[in-house]
């Protein structure tokens, strides 16, 4: 992230997965859901939390590159 706003980009693109919702309480998911790290279930999952927070953190940080995260399926 760091890199990318050095070089001015705009905007990433964040390669996330659905089971990121294992670790949200409820039936019904909603993006702006807490996670419960005591929920989590695998190192795959942990991951990929990381990797959303860090572009969150990078973000509010310096308010920059803006980000997508797409929270793909098996």
């Amino acid at each position: 992230m760091s890199e990318a706003r050095k070089s001015g980009v705009k905007r990433v693109f964040i390669a996330s997965t659905s089971f990121i919702t294992a670790a949200q309480e409820g039936k019904i998911k909603k993006e702006s859901a807490p996670i419960d790290i005591t929920l989590i279930d695998s190192i795959y999952t942990t991951t990929k939390i990381a990797c959303e927070a860090l572009a969150h953190s990078n973000y509010k940080e310096y308010g920059a590159p803006h980000y997508t995260i797409l929270r793909y399926g098996s």
